[in-house]
């Protein structure tokens, strides 16, 4: 209900990783031989994905990725810039690389289809710090 509160107020949204931090950028960076640093030292984010729901997300990421030509990353931030409201997402880039993949996805305009796939894939997470 947040989402359609800040829109309906005027409210612009800034979400924050919209990459889950580093998740939605591809199996390939969560391998342990090929994985990030950021991936091998940050528990936190293990501890954070891994659901069924979470592999099916990125599941519908890279097939999107894929079917495009392009990288998950990419197909995480095209979606994240696709809802309404969003004006600015944050994402913590750790190679000057980094910022141009994120530079490349301004240009990203999802289909229909391809925005069902990602968001049929998704499920809520509980209410944390609840009781």
């Amino acid at each position: 209900e947040l989402m359609p509160f800040c829109r309906a107020e005027g409210i612009g949204l800034i979400p924050y990783s919209p990459m889950g931090r580093g998740y939605l950028c591809g199996r390939a960076r969560r391998h342990p031989k090929t994985g990030s640093e950021r991936f091998r030292s940050d528990d936190y984010a293990q501890k954070l994905f891994g659901r069924p729901s979470d592999e099916a997300v990125l599941d519908a990421v890279e097939t999107v990725a894929k079917a495009r030509g392009v990288a998950a990353a990419q197909i995480s931030l095209a979606w994240t810039l696709g809802r309404a409201g969003v004006h600015s997402p944050v994402f913590g880039a750790t190679k000057p690389e980094h910022v141009d993949v994120a530079v490349s996805a301004l240009s990203i305009r999802l289909e229909g289809e391809e925005i069902r796939l990602i968001e049929n894939a998704y499920t809520a997470r509980p209410i944390g710090g609840a009781g």
